[in-house]
């Protein structure tokens, strides 16, 4: 019986110390850290951020800022980074059980993706990056042959179906020449 509950003990331990929100780099927390009145991003709209090799989820400033970028050729590597103000969990209506990466042309819907089930982010992630054009390639492969304007939004939904709940929970804008 004692070791019954000293096993009951240690899982319900490791569950909560494996589920904590994953934990938020210099460069992350910097995003959201109010300077005077005004914080960098919105405190309920995470930050989409691009560069041509991949952004450590865990950087300083130092580390992230110069490799940055907002114009990239079309079918060049690029990396987009997703940084949230809170993790996927902690949404105001909860883990999401769909996401939604919207590919928005000159002001217009150009194209959109949607994860559901093993293909979501996990809820104690604040930060995920994917690979454009590879993520998206779909929209890409349709975009103009002229420069673009490229807003990414990540939408987050409670509802398996398209409904109003959706929500903008990260954005990001680039430029992308052909």
């Amino acid at each position: 019986m004692n070791q019954l509950l000293l096993l009951t003990a240690l899982l319900l331990i490791a569950t909560s110390l494996l589920a904590q929100p994953q934990p938020q780099g210099e460069f992350h927390q910097q995003l959201f850290k109010k300077s005077g009145k005004r914080a960098k991003v919105s405190p309920e709209v995470g930050a989409v951020v691009f560069a041509a090799q991949e952004i450590p989820r865990l950087g300083t400033v130092k580390e992230i800022e110069p490799i940055l970028g907002s114009e990239f050729r079309r079918y060049q590597s690029v990396w987009a980074r997703f940084f949230l103000p809170k993790h996927l969990g902690a949404l105001p209506d909860g883990m999401p059980k769909r996401i939604i990466y919207r590919m928005i042309v000159e002001g217009k819907l150009h194209y959109e993706k949607e994860l559901t089930d093993d293909y979501l982010p996990l809820p104690e992630w604040s930060s995920w990056m994917i690979q454009l054009p590879d993520a998206l390639q779909e929209g890409y492969d349709t975009l103009p042959p002229e420069p673009v304007h490229l807003r990414l939004e990540v939408w987050a939904s409670k509802s398996l179906t398209k409904n109003d709940s959706e929500k903008l929970i990260a954005v990001g804008e680039c430029l992308l020449q052909p």
